[in-house]
């Protein structure tokens, strides 16, 4: 009986391992988003701070 229903559990994890890596790439797009906020942030303090 449950290899009457193995199409189900393909399914069932590949659907898994698509939300599992939406969302890992949501968290590496945030963690990217931050990084390049704060370079840009530095770099206005600089800029700043070179020209007072």
């Amino acid at each position: 009986m449950a290899d009457e229903h193995w199409e189900h559990g393909v399914i069932e994890r590949l659907a898994t391992e698509g939300l599992r890596e939406q969302k890992r790439a949501r968290r590496w797009g945030i963690f990217f988003k931050l990084l390049t906020f704060a370079f840009l942030f530095a770099t206005l303090l600089l800029a700043i701070g070179a020209f007072s």
